[in-house]
């Protein structure tokens, strides 16, 4: 951090060495960045430019230019449309997600210091308080024309609220936007004064009155400013803030386009008073440090003044006009440090209610104390204080300029009575909520639900019961075994059959039964879940947590609603793991008597990447509570499920072919009711059918189905009876030799096509819409890529050639790819465009079709041994073969859109969201499976023509669109295709060591990522293995991330174990892994070379400060000095480290090992500053008496300062121009109890506590 001056008042506390709870290490970090920026590029020239009444325009473009105007902006910082724009960190250090309302209040803090606000209010106005509503509430169109060119300064933008005739009174502005007759435009009339930055803006936010009179007449628009026919713009003299282009602009008969309206007419008022409280707040931070500003200066003018003998500040009156100005500056600080806290943690339509009266309230105190501090910096400058020029022209300008703080943003008198009335509002509001004490849990119940967004069975549920057919099922709701499972006398039960003797309708039809049962009890809960082979997203133990959880909460009463604590805080933080979703599960299903889950289709749960593994551990977990808890899962006796179920002793229920039998014939009795052509035929004819079809059955209702579906079919509509018989006669026996004879029905014209479909629905990634389908048939691969548009209609009739081997239904859920379309007419893509897409596609969430397979054991059977024995061998599926093929068809979509053919007769494209975001996943896996040869396709030029990338990286991986040095090699590296990768080797040699300013070399990515298989590509093609990048090393990449094998694959390739990059080796970045062996790899390699110096590397310092206390075993072992070395300047004793970081396991190791605890930090001056390795927050310094139990008081982390005692650190060892640490102690509200738990003696006298006589031991009280 910046070093304090030591002028009291100059800083706030936290940079003047006093702990606060509010700054991390990355604010800390920040502010020393931001100081230096501005400081150079602002502060030292302010006063000149405000004397010149202008701010030189280059100063604007280098702030835009390193993207200094962004931080003025409200936290959270609009992340999505920074990185649409390629804006993703500000000044290198820190990412614009991990901006919050504290690094906000420090960048303010700063542009603010040189006292004067006119400069800095130049250049951020603009942006701080025209642009937020654009990307609040303006449409995807209007931020993407807009958002782009503001955020790189390429336009300037303003505020334009205020009038002649209505300042504070904002209801009542009086300048009108009528709507054109063709309704295409705005005709803005009327006058705005006091805009800020208006005289060079492009555009202003302006606030219009589109309806009658009073707020709910105002609306919002942007409106062109400079250079726009009908606007004049002239600049207003002001008292102060003479550089920041105060504008009065009249506007006659502007036309305004109509889309310029910032969401919804008559809205304006609303979305005015949101943007309120950044406003207010950010001109109360800037007065603050103005004041600041001014007041050191008077202090320190004080201090060297005489007059009558004695310096002023000797003066008792003098004093006590420093003391008032000062209480009241730090109180005002105080209170906006708790404000931005508070807007930090509460959710902003929380903060907007509960912080809108008192923000005011901030707002107007800052002008009070502003006003204070001038008028007493000016009094006690005397004459110089009412100069112009010299040592008291900061006081006369402040004294001038005190009013630019208090009018803007609201007078104070407005101010106060607004904080009153806001604060009656919510008292009123709170009093009828507690008429009301259980909205708040429910609300809360409900926006966890949403957030935790788990996948929905509904579908599968739907799908089920419409094969429902009455009066089937009912032997199972009867039998004993589901009796007793009711009861709890078998809490666990498994319901087994074979494939296709309807599992899942009977599961649902349990379901329902179940849901009767309990709907009315208070004493009971239920939830249920469907596996399905279907939908990735319900394949997985962690999607079946989420589910339940989800359902197990809205199970619960209004009145009882009861959120487990760890999942409240969960929410809170924005993160959930297996093991809070566990917790919570458990949580819930405790606090009910009776609770009820059934889960489908456990099979269905892949047993790839131990999928299925993981579910069943799971499972054993969630059968361990007790209690009320009645389990009930289906599935076939597949090996790993049978061994889990006979271990949890679970009862089970085989399903046998005589109680399907006789749903069969139910079932088969209803269809032949249903089918117009089957019910006008002999009533012998259904007898026929409904009695061989139960024979024959065996228990499969699958079967029974697909045979019904080819009888409907025979004679083109005309059943005749002789037809039908015969086909009775012939039917195959099993479900195989079914699908079978369905296949053979494909000649070889079209047996191509159908192979293709049948691949796209084994292996999609989610059930394809009707749409979606048809073009992956339309889409041509073997020669130029090709969308055969034409075509749309004739494969329409492909669901109809496939019969029974596929599903159509019309229940669907929104897929989670669709949250971006693809508009090829303008080659961009908004939200409205998606909004627009999907009502053409019909996939906006109801009633559109999606194509599936019609059974889990259609693609058994399509990838079964029987099949590639069969005449129809050449539809067998090959997983591998698959993947490559869909991404070649994914890859010829995209290409036949990015080169522009055809779109003016299209319309929109259907599978380009699936295409675009899945290409590389087939692609990758296919890469995994085929030989180099067989995979050379479509990828290669996507990748390596730049106009086809970059158009498919700007919407899919923008951050690399457009990127200088980015080259095709290492976008392949960057998506794990290990062929691809090979292939760029050897066509572009000269690109394997090229360097990305972000990403590093294609060798460091994929060590980064732990990819074996591709840096040893990468190794053989000729990388070279010693080549830093982006601050690493491809062996310190692998370091990092803990990939111990890769380590050990560097080594052996002659990787350079002593190699530095960023100033790190990589033993120091593979501490951050806490990988032990690896460690110890590193330390045991024989071209190791152990430094110690105080400049040089520094793992135990690490370690113990990441509280690796393995790695720090293996370091005192190998010799490292367990003090840290010499004390060098950025030297940090381990202790020291420890202590910081709150490492207690490490620090107690380095106590048994008998470190020298009272050894501090050496650091050329007395403040804190922060350092960052490899990207974490690692190393805190400070000055000389900054010892390891210094740290821990200052972090008021008492066991570690107990343990710090019990180890014989000395906490009243004092240093030149330093307190001891017990001086400290002494001073806090903890020093009653510490003293207590330090047994520090009590008749210590003054000179072993190291504190001058009389100075702190007055607190105590023994």
């Amino acid at each position: 951090m910046t070093s304090p001056t030591p002028v009291p008042f100059s800083e706030p506390p936290y940079l003047s060495g006093l702990p606060s709870p509010y700054y991390n290490a990355s604010h800390r970090k920040w502010q020393a960045a931001v100081h230096a920026f501005i400081s150079e590029h602002l502060t030292q020239h302010a006063f000149e430019w405000e004397r010149e009444e202008t701010v030189p325009e280059h100063v604007f473009h280098t702030f835009s230019k390193h993207h200094m105007l962004i931080p003025t902006l409200p936290a959270p910082l609009p992340v999505k449309q920074l990185k649409d724009a390629g804006i993703h960190e500000l000044l290198g250090v820190l990412k614009v997600e991990d901006f919050d309302a504290f690094h906000g209040l420090i960048y303010c803090d700063e542009m603010q210091r040189s006292g004067l606000s006119g400069p800095p209010a130049s250049m951020t106005t603009g942006m701080a308080f025209g642009v937020p509503p654009i990307f609040k509430f303006g449409s995807a169109e209007l931020q993407k024309r807009f958002l782009p060119d503001f955020f790189w300064g390429r336009k300037r933008a303003c505020i334009a609220i205020t009038e002649p005739d209505a300042g504070s009174d904002v209801a009542n502005i009086k300048t009108t936007a009528t709507k054109s007759k063709d309704g295409k435009h705005y005709i803005v009339n009327g006058t705005k004064k006091w805009i800020t930055n208006g005289i060079w803006s492009d555009y202003a936010c302006m606030a219009v009155r589109t309806g009658g009179p009073g707020a709910a007449g105002l609306s919002l628009l942007i409106v062109p400013l400079k250079g726009h026919p009908g606007v004049d713009m002239r600049r207003l003299r002001v008292s102060g803030q003479s550089s920041a282009g105060t504008t009065y602009i009249e506007l006659d008969d502007v036309k305004v386009p109509a889309a310029n309206l910032l969401g919804e007419e008559g809205k304006g008022m609303l979305y005015i008073m949101r943007n309120f409280n950044h406003e207010r707040l950010s001109i109360a931070i800037g007065a603050c440090r103005q004041a600041r500003v001014v007041l050191s200066a008077a202090f320190a003018y004080t201090m060297k003044r005489e007059a009558f003998g004695k310096t002023l500040m000797e003066q008792p009156v003098v004093r006590q006009r420093l003391a008032r100005a000062g209480a009241h500056l730090e109180s005002l600080w105080a209170w906006i440090e708790q404000f931005v806290y508070q807007m930090t943690v509460l959710d902003k339509a929380v903060a907007d209610v509960e912080l809108g009266g008192l923000t005011a309230a901030v707002k107007a105190q800052s002008g009070i104390v502003i006003k204070e501090c001038a008028d007493c910096a000016v009094i006690c400058f005397g004459g110089n204080g009412f100069t112009r020029t010299g040592q008291g022209e900061i006081a006369e300008r402040m004294w001038r300029e005190v009013n630019g703080v208090r009018i803007p943003g609201g007078s104070e008198d407005v101010m106060l009575d607004l904080m009153v009335r806001q604060l009656v509002k919510n008292y009123q509001r709170k009093t009828k909520e507690m008429e009301r004490p259980h909205a708040t849990k429910s609300e809360l119940r409900d926006k966890i639900v949403l957030w935790l967004d788990a996948p929905s069975s509904a579908s599968s549920h739907e799908t089920a019961r419409s094969r429902f057919t009455p009066g089937t099922g009912r032997w199972l709701l009867d039998s004993a075994a589901y009796k007793d499972w009711h009861l709890g006398k078998a809490p666990v039960v498994w319901i087994t059959g074979k494939s296709g003797c309807c599992k899942t309708v009977l599961c649902s039809t349990i379901i329902d039964d179940v849901y009767k049962r309990i709907k009315d009890r208070d004493d009971s809960s239920f939830a249920s879940f469907y596996f399905t082979f279907l939908d990735n997203k319900r394949q997985s133990y962690q999607a079946l947590l989420l589910s339940l959880v989800s359902q197990l909460l809205e199970c619960q009463k209004e009145a009882k609603v009861d959120i487990p604590k760890d999942l409240q805080s969960a929410y809170k933080n924005r993160y959930h793991s297996t093991e809070i979703l566990e917790g919570a599960l458990r949580s819930l299903l405790q606090r009910t008597a009776i609770a009820y889950i059934v889960i489908d289709a456990l099979d269905e749960c892949p047993e790839s990447d131990d999928a299925r593994r993981r579910l069943l551990e799971g499972l054993t977990t969630l059968s361990m509570v007790r209690g009320g808890l009645r389990l009930l899962f289906t599935s076939r006796k597949e090996a790993d499920i049978t061994e889990h179920m006979q271990r949890e002793t679970a009862a089970e229920f085989p399903i046998g072919d005589r109680a399907v039998n006789d749903d069969v014939a139910i079932y088969v009795a209803d269809q032949i009711t249903r089918d117009a052509k089957l019910a006008k035929m002999d009533a012998t004819v259904g007898g026929d059918i409904q009695r061989v079809l139960t024979e024959k059955a065996g228990g499969m209702f699958r079967w029974v189905y697909c045979q019904l579906e080819q009888i409907k079919k025979i004679g083109r509509g005309i059943p005749k009876e002789i037809y039908i018989r015969q086909a009775l006669h012939d039917l195959p026996r099993t479900l195989d030799e079914t699908y079978e004879r369905i296949l053979c029905k494909f000649d070889e014209t079209i047996a191509k096509d159908v192979k293709r479909a049948l691949e796209w629905l084994a292996y999609s990634r989610r059930p394809l819409s009707y749409a979606e389908f048809i073009e992956t048939c339309i889409t041509q691969t073997e020669t130029v890529p090709y969308v055969n548009v034409a075509e749309r209609q004739v494969y329409s009739d492909m669901v109809d050639l496939l019969s029974s081997l596929v599903e159509v239904s019309e229940v669907v859920e929104e897929a989670d790819d669709l949250d971006d379309t693809f508009n090829p007419r303008i080659g961009s893509y908004s939200a409205e465009d998606n909004a627009v897409a999907l009502a053409r596609r019909g996939l906006s969430g109801v009633s559109e079709r999606t194509v599936t397979l019609a059974h889990f054991s259609v693609k058994e059977y399509l990838l079964s041994e029987s099949i590639k024995g069969a005449k129809v061998a050449s539809f067998a599926l090959m997983p591998a073969r698959a993947y490559y093929n869909m991404a070649q068809t994914c890859l010829a979509y995209l290409s036949h859109l990015f080169t522009g053919v055809s779109f003016e007769a299209t319309g929109t494209f259907p599978l380009f969201i699936y295409a675009k975001r899945y290409w590389h996943v087939y692609q990758r896996e296919a890469e995994l499976l085929l030989p180099k040869g067989a995979v050379n396709g479509l990828q290669i030029n996507l990748l390596r023509v730049a106009g086809l990338r970059d158009a498919w990286l700007s919407l899919f991986k923008r951050d690399l669109a457009h990127s200088p040095g980015v080259t095709a090699l290492h976008i392949a590296c960057s998506l794990d295709l290990p062929t691809t990768t090979a292939i760029f080797c050897q066509l572009e040699p000269h690109q394997i060591d090229a360097c990305h300013p972000n990403f590093g070399t294609a060798l460091v990515s994929a060590c980064r990522r732990g990819n074996r298989h591709l840096a040893t590509i990468l190794l053989e093609a000729g990388a070279t293995v010693n080549l830093t990048g982006h601050n690493s090393t491809p062996l310190s990449a692998a370091g990092k991330g803990g990939h111990y094998d890769l380590v050990k694959d560097l080594l052996r390739a002659g990787a350079d174990i002593n190699l530095k990059a960023g100033g790190h080796s990589a033993l120091e970045k593979a501490i951050l892994s806490r990988n032990d062996n690896l460690c110890r790899l590193l330390l045991g390699h024989d071209s190791y070379v152990r430094k110690d110096s105080p400049v040089d590397e520094r793992p135990l310092e690490i370690a113990a400060a990441w509280n690796a206390v393995k790695i720090v075993e293996l370091l005192i072992a190998a010799g490292y000095d367990i003090n840290g070395g010499s004390n060098g300047l950025g030297r940090e004793p381990p202790a020291v480290a420890a202590a910081r970081q709150g490492s207690r396991e490490a620090l107690r190791l380095l106590i048994d090992e008998r470190v020298d605890l009272d050894k501090g930090v050496v650091e050329a001056s007395h403040d804190y500053l922060l350092r960052e390795f490899d990207g974490e927050e690692v190393c805190l310094a400070g000055s000389t008496s900054i010892t390891a139990y210094r740290f821990a008081f200052l972090c008021l982390a008492y066991d570690i300062m107990t343990a710090l005692v019990s180890g014989g650190a000395d906490i009243t060892l004092d240093f030149p121009e330093e307190h001891s640490p017990l001086y400290h102690l002494l001073l806090t509200e903890f020093r009653n109890e510490m003293w207590r738990k330090l047994s520090i003696p009590a008749n210590l006298s003054g000179t072993e506590t190291g504190i001058k006589p009389g100075c702190a031991l007055e607190y105590v009280t023994f």
